[in-house]
């Protein structure tokens, strides 16, 4: 293809065209079109050959070394699958992943449900599985904060957290109409990360899976809950226009195999999210541990019922 492509861009330029002398004006012309349709239609060609390869990518957690070793599984699930070479793009930091997402560079992502509703949105992105249950979050004081007994009266007050634009801490912002009175966000590495804060003294309170302060404070007892999120939907995989809907069906029935143990070799990297982690950043070395765990609990999204849920995360 580059020998033709070269031959008909150096037909195209008329100086290598050698036409003889009796040939009309009209002839030329004509000559010139049919050069410049080859040109085209090489082009397209071209174009068609670099978009066989799919770009897949996650929400940035880890370095680019730790996401390729944890993701490489998927990457060879979804080549097998599709029937396509599937690349793997770090997105490197938020803003960068942001960027190439809106410009849609990237094909089949798994991520959270505000990403995901976005895309559907505005990339006409399709949803094909995601992990079981709900996301909840809580927001927790100390029991001996007499004063704080409700969200509102978190206003200008410290939240240890993770900084935006991780799911939690979004889900507790958006409560807040009036961005003056909202809480001082101090950041944390991880949920218990914050929970200890709280507990010490080192901010007010702390944002956290409901489940996961169930988990921490069940033997400390030390906080107590003044908010509680609505559920929201589970991380999961979304695809873009490039992927056919006949792939689509391969990519969620091969995640839904391996999660059940048929292909339990094709699941390897993709585990339930580790509630330690947050949505935005991890624990370093926990999704490493994770990958080695074969923990895929996938099911099929409803298109309306995902609709409805998935525009109203972070």
């Amino acid at each position: 293809m580059r020998a033709v492509y070269a031959w008909v861009k150096r037909a195209g330029d008329l100086e290598y065209i050698r036409l003889p002398d009796n040939k009309s004006s009209g002839e030329i012309m004509l000559l010139r079109k049919l050069c410049a349709t080859l040109i085209g239609v090489v082009g397209l060609l071209r174009l068609s050959v670099v978009h066989a390869e799919l770009i897949f990518t996650s929400a940035p957690r880890d370095s680019l070394e730790k996401e390729r070793e944890v993701y490489q599984p998927v990457v060879d699930l979804l080549t097998k699958a599709t029937g396509q070479k599937v690349r793997f793009q770090h997105g490197d930091n938020f803003l960068v992943y942001q960027s190439e997402m809106r410009k849609g560079t990237y094909d089949i992502i798994f991520d959270g449900p505000a990403f995901i509703g976005w895309r559907m949105a505005k990339l006409q992105h399709v949803p094909l599985v995601k992990f079981s249950g709900n996301l909840v979050f809580v927001v927790a004081v100390k029991k001996e904060q007499a004063k704080i007994n409700a969200l509102k009266d978190m206003g200008g007050r410290t939240l240890c957290a993770f900084p935006p634009p991780n799911l939690a801490t979004l889900t507790v912002l958006y409560e807040f109409d009036n961005p003056a009175r909202q809480p001082l966000v101090l950041e944390s590495a991880s949920f218990p990360e914050s929970y200890r804060k709280m507990v010490d003294g080192k901010c007010a309170g702390a944002i956290l899976q409901k489940k996961l302060f169930e988990d921490l404070d069940k033997e400390k007892q030390a906080g107590k809950i003044i908010f509680t999120s609505k559920p929201l939907p589970n991380q999961a995989f979304s695809a873009g226009p490039k992927v056919t809907p006949e792939m689509r069906d391969r990519i969620a029935k091969a995640l839904v195999a391996g999660r059940r143990g048929r292909h339990p070799e094709d699941a390897r990297g993709i585990q339930d999210p580790d509630p330690r982690a947050g949505h935005g950043r991890g624990v370093p070395g926990s999704r490493q541990a994770a990958a080695r765990r074969v923990r895929l609990r996938p099911v099929i999204l409803g298109n309306q019922a995902t609709r409805n849920s998935a525009t109203t995360g972070a």
